[in-house]
């Protein structure tokens, strides 16, 4: 197994409820671990070159359950299964090094994926001919729009998401207004202990823009 530098930003993905983590090397190897440190089943795999930028996730063949990409110095794109299988028709050959994290949206709105990596020389965009969905995964680098790295995870003693403080599954304006009153002392959401989105221990101005930023996004 590789020992080579570490020189992409980690990438988060939840499996079964529980959280993992992924990243490339300097040597090709994509790992996927768990937050114990221990490598999950079937992981790491091997690709050609350094791996360029983050790993990122997103569902594309629509069964529920997410794919891992990544983009190499050598000009090859890779996709995989969570057990670390190999998705059909990759890896794919750009032909020019891939220079950062590829990107995965529906860029057409035709209810299926593509896959967009800046090379050397050019864009390559592959269109997934399989129904799929990015939303809630780590599609782009650094997970968001902002490129903050930000992770939120699910918190079974809070039993709500992080920002979610009405626990109804959706982070939306009713709890920027729940956790505007906390602040307020107007009063405390069902869910206080989610209110203090960006984990430093107090719940302020910060974690409502930080929410406000998350709701703009989706």
């Amino acid at each position: 197994m590789s020992e080579d530098k570490v020189q992409a930003s980690p990438s988060f993905l939840e499996i079964n409820g529980e959280a993992a983590v992924f990243f490339g090397n300097n040597d090709g190897y994509i790992h996927g671990l768990d937050m114990n440190g221990t490598p999950l089943p079937g992981w790491p795999v091997v690709m050609n070159g350094d791996i360029e930028g983050s790993v990122v996730f997103s569902d594309l063949d629509g069964d529920g359950e997410a794919e891992i990409v990544a983009a190499s110095n050598t000009g090859e794109l890779g996709a995989f299964y969570l057990d670390g299988s190999t998705y059909p028709y990759f890896p794919m050959l750009n032909g020019s090094p891939f220079k950062g994290s590829p990107l995965i949206i529906d860029l057409d709105d035709d209810d299926d994926l593509e896959i967009i990596g800046g090379s050397a020389n050019n864009l390559a965009v592959i269109d997934v001919k399989e129904n799929g969905g990015s939303d809630n995964y780590w599609h782009i680098f650094r997970g968001n729009n902002q490129r903050n790295g930000l992770y939120v995870v699910n918190s079974d003693e809070c039993g709500a998401i992080l920002g979610d403080v009405t626990g109804d599954g959706e982070i939306n304006i009713l709890d920027l207004v729940q956790i505007s009153n906390l602040i307020l002392e107007f009063s405390v959401p069902e869910y206080e202990c989610a209110a203090d989105y960006t984990q430093d221990g107090e719940v302020n101005i910060l974690d409502l823009v930080q929410i406000a930023n998350l709701i703009l996004d989706n």
